[in-house]
């Protein structure tokens, strides 16, 4: 998708040194990608607690051969 936008050359640049992204199309779609993230957490954050009678899964434990 082609879409143009306007972002000031200081917070380009600024974000390009933190990231140590040079090219400008990386840089806005890690932006973009990571705001997706953040947003997924916070709802997958919300979803705790609803279940507080859940009972855990038990888990194998693993044991090497010496």
């Amino acid at each position: 998708m082609r879409i143009s936008v306007f972002i000031e050359d200081d917070l380009i640049n600024a974000t390009k040194e933190l990231t140590k992204i040079e090219n400008t199309q990386k840089l806005i779609q890690h932006a973009v990608n990571s705001r997706k993230e953040y947003e997924a957490f916070r709802e997958f954050l919300k979803l705790g607690g609803t279940e507080p009678n859940m009972r855990l899964t038990p888990r194998r434990i693993l044991i090497a051969d010496d």
